[in-house]
């Protein structure tokens, strides 16, 4: 019957070291997945930069060449006026809206307040440092694989809520970039139409 015991515990302990390795694995994933979209993120938020510079060369054309005039002077193309317009407007609303996402996506978040501190993710606020603090000796006494678990276990629950956030407001911080880049183009066509068109 001892034996018994004693092969079940073994059976456990090596399940649960496994589960532990996996967990770790999981672990690493999601902090990869974390530092990629971070990475996607920034180079986003430069190209959106990039392209407000180029919206603002082109709202310095519109101006040079007296696009705003032309719907109250009775202009024969009113038409590319408006779209030109309509256009700057998107713009700088996409283009304000993909730098906000984009901030948004790459602001550090603590864990969920549920998990509490881990080792995995020594964060705390300063009226928990006590408990922080004796957490912490399990370091230099020795923590159980059962407490290892339970920390993977709050710790990829924390980090999977931290990368849903950073990847739902990337997604958005995509979607105002494409918005962006579309109405730069309709705003550079206008543009160009205009000034063809003008001097017909």
């Amino acid at each position: 019957m001892t034996h018994h015991k004693n092969d079940l515990s073994q059976m456990q302990n090596a399940l649960l070291s496994t589960t532990i390795e996996h967990a770790q694995r999981g672990y690493q994933n999601a902090q990869e997945t974390i530092r990629f979209v971070d990475t996607k993120t920034g180079v986003l938020t430069g190209l959106c930069c990039l392209l407000l510079g180029a919206g603002l060369e082109l709202i310095k054309t519109c101006l040079a060449i007296g696009v705003y005039k032309a719907p109250f002077n009775g202009h024969a193309i009113d038409s590319w006026c408006i779209v030109a317009g309509i256009a700057l407007l998107i713009f700088a609303i996409s283009g304000i809206g993909c730098i906000i996402a984009s901030i948004h996506s790459l602001t550090a978040r603590p864990p969920l307040a549920s998990t509490g501190f881990t080792v995995l993710f020594p964060f705390f606020t300063p009226p928990a440092r006590s408990t922080a603090e004796e957490y912490a000796r399990k370091i230099v006494v020795g923590m159980k694989e059962s407490e290892i678990a339970e920390e993977y276990q709050n710790q990829i629950i924390s980090v999977g809520a931290i990368l849903e956030e950073k990847c739902k407001w990337h997604r958005r911080a995509v979607l105002y970039f494409r918005a962006e880049v579309l109405s730069l183009f309709a705003l550079g066509a206008a543009v160009f139409l205009f000034s063809h068109f003008s001097k017909l």
